[in-house]
């Protein structure tokens, strides 16, 4: 197929989708699209599912051709467009030096005392988060994608602070119908006092986009990980479905199993479910996640962890997010194990 020809074949998607907009009793676009929108490809399959084949109302059409445009559709965008934001949380730390446990380490019958000096730290901390993010469209149903998030937060109570960067670039492809394919580089690092923490990713990704008899707009991908950490490379399979359903319910589900390695605690396993709902005029996300790691040893004893996280998050209003929660880990080794509260204040401009 010569570049013309290709080039008219991809105009006249565009068009289809274009009219199918266009012809037919006025509608609005389905406000459970947008209980997804940390899913952006799949809140605009809904959005355009949903009005296909009816007469939408000039804003409707506005939002839902935008949208599309910056997924490449339309023409894409006319030129790169870039974001950004600055804004401040606060939230409770349960170790913001990077500390060890305040208690007795027993291996058996053997006792050790830790250092005092390199005891964790628990307390309030006052953060400032600046976040970016730019995209560049390339053809129909392709994209670029980057984002940078940097934040600083500081103990008033211990005098300490933490300091922490995420970069990460994307590129986003349509391969036929509602088929896609996605590649993703990462990094990320995290600085305390004692210890600092480095990962490094690259995930590739298949997905399909559908609609059940149910009413449910979904999204199944497959995924394949490459994390390398200071300690350790480990690749990573993981599977997930994410879907809006009638009547203000959005869920996701995430399934992941990791490679086992010889003499180093890392993921096992781990699941993820979270629901995201109305309730009262406010909007509520549940979120579950567990892990199983294994492989590690001390002083030549096995470990094994199990870490269970709960939360729940909600828009206090328009500009102002809490999220409280419980997180706990169970230890082959019970020096490791923990539990204590997750509490995060965000507020944006």
């Amino acid at each position: 197929m010569d570049i013309n020809s290709r080039t008219r074949k991809q105009m006249k998607k565009s068009l289809s989708i274009f009219f199918n907009l266009i012809f037919a009793s006025v509608a609005l676009a389905n406000p459970n699209c947008f209980l997804m929108q940390s899913n952006e490809r799949l809140t605009n399959h809904c959005l355009l599912e949903s009005v296909k084949g009816k007469l939408v109302d000039e804003q409707t059409m506005q939002i839902v051709v935008s949208r599309l445009q910056r997924e490449g559709y339309f023409g894409g965008l006319d030129k790169p467009s870039f974001n950004g934001a600055l804004f401040p949380d606060v939230y409770y730390s349960e170790n913001i030096n990077g500390g060890n446990p305040n208690k007795k380490l027993v291996l058996g019958n053997l006792e050790f005392d830790g250092d005092p000096n390199l005891i964790a730290k628990e307390g309030l901390m006052i953060g400032l988060n600046a976040i970016g993010s730019g995209r560049q469209t390339i053809g129909i149903g392709r994209y670029l994608d980057g984002n940078a998030n940097f934040s600083f937060s500081f103990s008033p109570e211990h005098n300490l602070s933490i300091d922490s960067s995420n970069l990460s670039i994307c590129s986003k492809n349509r391969l036929k119908d509602n088929v896609h394919a996605d590649l993703c580089v990462s990094s990320s690092k995290l600085n305390k006092q004692i210890t600092t923490d480095s990962t490094k990713s690259i995930k590739a990704s298949v997905s399909k986009l559908s609609f059940v008899d149910f009413g449910a707009f979904n999204e199944g991908r497959l995924s394949i990980l490459r994390l390398d950490t200071e300690d350790y490379s480990q690749n990573q399979l993981e599977a997930s479905i994410e879907a809006i359903h009638p009547d203000n319910l959005a869920t996701s589900f995430r399934l992941k199993v990791g490679q086992g390695l010889t003499d180093q605690l890392a993921m096992k396993y781990g699941f993820g479910v979270s629901a995201t709902t109305i309730l009262k005029d406010r909007k509520y996300t549940f979120n579950l996640n567990h892990e199983y790691s294994d492989g590690g040893k001390l002083f030549g004893v096995n470990r094994s962890d199990r870490s269970t996280n709960v939360s729940v998050s909600t828009s206090l209003d328009t500009s102002t997010m809490l999220s409280v929660g419980y997180w706990e880990r169970d230890s082959s080794i019970n020096y490791f194990d923990q539990g204590y509260p997750t509490i995060r204040l965000t507020r944006s401009f």
